[in-house]
């Protein structure tokens, strides 16, 4: 299972509990060149206010009904990604889960600790 909290819709003024939904769902599955991490610890910080806009900044904006991104501290649990093994701590960019998969394409590849 993998516990998350959407971004389901745009805050006006200040981020709530309003702008967000809990859900629980099946582990994503891990493509060729991903990598898939248990995330332990992630951040919050004013940056990801802008990310609830609808427009983009240096990034694409978090899309309704995804999960919340964060900078975040995690463990890689399943590797197809021969840079990373399996129990490898890595920082990243993951989102508000238990689990997140990062591709191998990452727009903000992930780096071992």
């Amino acid at each position: 299972m993998n516990r998350q909290w959407l971004l389901t819709s745009r805050p006006e003024g200040n981020a709530g509990p309003a702008n967000f939904t809990y859900t629980e769902t099946a582990l994503p599955n891990v493509g060729e060149g991903d990598i898939l991490v248990e995330t332990l610890y992630f951040g919050f910080d004013a940056t990801q206010r802008s990310w609830m806009n609808d427009y983009e900044t240096y990034v694409p904006p978090v899309a309704l009904g995804a999960p919340m991104r964060s900078q975040a501290v995690g463990r890689v649990v399943q590797s197809r990604n021969p840079a990373f093994a399996e129990g490898d701590l890595v920082e990243g960019m993951m989102s508000w889960s238990d689990y997140a998969i990062i591709p191998a394409d990452a727009w903000y590849p992930p780096r071992k600790l």
